[in-house]
């Protein structure tokens, strides 16, 4: 196993599964210029799952980290990095109501490689 996929492995349980983290894709606004979004978006709406999207590849493609701020709020860091020298991604702050459904979600920073 990859370190890349230890980190996706971990981030899932943080959040207590994939659930929270597909409403947090669908959460971020299209018209952001996160190229990392819109591609794991257009995974899954081709019927992929999330998990697929991650533990596709190597060392290169989507990547994910996830801290626990506070109980229902965490910190994202989501990207995708395709080849050594091209990539984007961000952090995000993000918190969760009970049901899993967005209550906050704001961008911290975003890279770009």
């Amino acid at each position: 196993m990859v370190r890349r996929e230890r980190s996706v492995r971990r981030g899932l349980k943080i959040l207590g599964g994939p659930d929270r983290l597909l409403n947090f894709f669908k959460a971020i606004r299209p018209d952001d210029d996160c190229t990392a979004v819109r591609l794991i978006v257009e995974e899954i709406n081709s019927g992929q799952s999330i998990e697929a999207g991650f533990f596709t590849g190597d060392e290169f493609g989507f990547s994910l980290e996830v801290e626990s701020a506070d109980p229902g709020r965490y910190v994202i860091r989501f990207g995708c990095q395709p080849s050594p020298m091209v990539g984007d991604g961000g952090e995000w702050v993000v918190s969760f109501g009970p049901d899993g459904t967005i209550e906050s979600i704001e961008c911290q920073s975003t890279w770009l490689s």
